[in-house]
C-alpha cells in the first residue's frame, strides 16, 4: 500500500502543476514522469490483486484494487493524449477530462488503502496494519521528510497499543507522533526513519504483531 502511494506521487504532482499553470501560466508540466508513475502503479495493483484474489478476508480490498486498476488504465489513456498533443493543444473538454480522470484515479488509490484498513480492522488487525503502513510510508518518502499524521489518526495509533508490544516499540511510535506535521531536520529525519524501521521489523517478526505484513 505504501509503495503504491509512493509510486503515485509524481501523478499527484503533475495534477497540481496543471492547476498552477492554468492559474498563473508558466511552463507546461511534462506528463512523462506521471505516465511512468501510472505504469508502476498498475504493476503494483496487479501484484496486489493477485495476492488477494480468492481470499474472503480481503474481499473489500480486492474489489477496491480492481476499481483502482481500471481507473489507472483510464488515467494512462488520457495522459498519453496529453503527452502526444501537449496541454496547450488540448481542447477545453479534453483538459477537463484529464483533470477529472486524474482526480478519480487519486480517489480510487486512496480507496484501496481505506478498504484495506477496514478489512484489517474486521480481522482484529487494524492497529498493526495502520502502524506498518505508517512505517513503510516514512521509509519510502523522499527527503526532506514531512510526516503528515492527522489528530484523529494520531489518537487512534497512540490509544491502540496491543498487549505484548515492548517498551521500545511504544517509544518508536511516540517518536513518529512527536515528529509529525512539520518539516524535519536531518537529525530528526534520521530519528524518524530509525523508529519506522524498528516498528516495521517488530511487526514483521514471527513474534511481533500478527497481521503487520
Amino acid at each position: 500500500m505504501a509503495q503504491l502511494l509512493s509510486a503515485y506521487a509524481p501523478v499527484e504532482l503533475y495534477h497540481q502543476r496543471i492547476a498552477l499553470a492554468q492559474l498563473a501560466g508558466g511552463t507546461e508540466p511534462d506528463p512523462g514522469a506521471a505516465l511512468e508513475a501510472l505504469k508502476k502503479a498498475e504493476e503494483l495493483l496487479s501484484s496486489l490483486g493477485e495476492a488477494l484474489s480468492g481470499d474472503p478476508s480481503w474481499e473489500g480490498t480486492y474489489q477496491a484494487v480492481v476499481t483502482a486498476r481500471n481507473e489507472v488504465g483510464a488515467g494512462m489513456s488520457v495522459l498519453q493524449s496529453a503527452l502526444e498533443k501537449g496541454l496547450s493543444a488540448l481542447e477545453k473538454d479534453e483538459l477537463e477530462k484529464l483533470l477529472g480522470t486524474l482526480g478519480q484515479v487519486r480517489s480510487a488509490v486512496d480507496d484501496v488503502v481505506m478498504a484495506a484498513s477496514r478489512d484489517a480492522d474486521a480481522q482484529g488487525q487494524g492497529w498493526p496494519f495502520q502502524v506498518a503502513f505508517l512505517a513503510q510510508t516514512v521509509l519510502l518518502s523522499p527527503s526532506p521528510l514531512y510526516l503528515n499524521i492527522e489528530e484523529e489518526w494520531a489518537a487512534y495509533l497512540a490509544g491502540g497499543l496491543p498487549p505484548g508490544i515492548p517498551t521500545e516499540g511504544a517509544s518508536a511510535l511516540d517518536t513518529l507522533l512527536e515528529l509529525a506535521n512539520h518539516v524535519l531536520s536531518e537529525e530528526e529525519e534520521n530519528r524518524a526513519r530509525g523508529a519506522a524501521q524498528y516498528l516495521l521489523s517488530l511487526l514483521l517478526a514471527p513474534e511481533g504483531g500478527k497481521g503487520g505484513a
